[in-house]
């Protein structure tokens, strides 16, 4: 997530104007997505209220009180293969990710009630 404030009282001073185009045409090409302050507001509460709870050593149950769309769940992998995962029983594919010299396991998910996440 990315903040760019470019305050209405200054766009018109030279300059300022041609950087926020400049800005916008970078961030399409690089695919942002552009959203208003109220929709990252709705996003974070949302974010928020998703509570996790570790039932064992390999699985976890998250609790969304309201629905959380494209949520990106990172598992740390604690070695270079692969792991069989499920989501509420079933078995469900994951990409591997790396961030910030660490591998992972990410899931994208639709959080809806209670959903139980199980590594083996």
């Amino acid at each position: 997530m990315a903040h760019f404030l470019f305050h209405p009282a200054h766009v018109l001073k030279p300059g300022v104007g041609d950087a926020l185009t400049r800005l916008i045409d970078y961030g399409r090409t690089k695919r942002l997505e552009w959203w208003t302050n109220e929709q990252i507001y709705q996003w974070e509460s949302l974010r928020q209220g998703v509570t996790a709870t570790f039932d064992t050593s390999s699985a976890v149950t998250l609790r969304a009180p309201r629905p959380l769309g494209q949520a990106t769940l990172l598992l740390l992998r604690p070695g270079p293969e692969a792991r069989p995962i499920t989501l509420n029983g079933q078995a469900v594919p994951s990409t591997r990710r790396n961030l910030h010299g660490f591998e992972f396991d990410a899931l994208t998910l639709d959080l809806t009630g209670r959903t139980t996440v199980r590594v083996d």
